[in-house]
């Protein structure tokens, strides 16, 4: 597999299933994990070797970078996190900028920050509902 450029990384959010996508502006990290619940299946008279099976799997997107927050995507982020009660958000992740995926996300963070030295940064953490749909 060769290798590719982390600056085509886009990530970009709507509000909507079939809705506009938006990029997040200002964006530098993007990560989006697995992870699979392993339920254990042993029996207590076989043994000790434990067995085991899969069972749920989750996924989580993290988003963090430069806190431009009057970007339109970014404001879809801000606007879901602030409804009462919060709102769902729709990310579409193509770490090559072209190729991805994209889920209804539920946010479970959005944190912005700031040192005097330095730029107002913004981190964001979501976990997906639903199966991821290849872009």
């Amino acid at each position: 597999m060769a290798a590719v450029l982390g600056n085509l990384s886009t990530t970009k959010a709507s509000t909507t299933l079939g809705g506009t996508y938006d990029s997040l502006s200002g964006i530098k990290s993007a990560s989006l994990s697995t992870s699979i619940d392993n339920l254990y299946t042993t029996d207590f008279d076989y043994g000790v070797d434990r067995t085991s099976l899969y069972g749920l799997r989750g996924r989580k997107l993290s988003l963090s970078g430069e806190a431009e927050v009057t970007s339109t995507g970014m404001a879809k982020v801000k606007t879901a996190v602030e409804a009462s009660p919060p709102t769902s958000v729709f990310f579409e992740f193509l770490p090559n900028g072209t190729a991805g995926h994209k889920g209804e996300f539920l946010i479970d963070s959005f944190e912005v920050s700031s040192e005097v030295d330095g730029l107002v940064q913004i981190s964001i953490e979501a976990t997906l509902t639903g199966a991821l749909t290849a872009v």
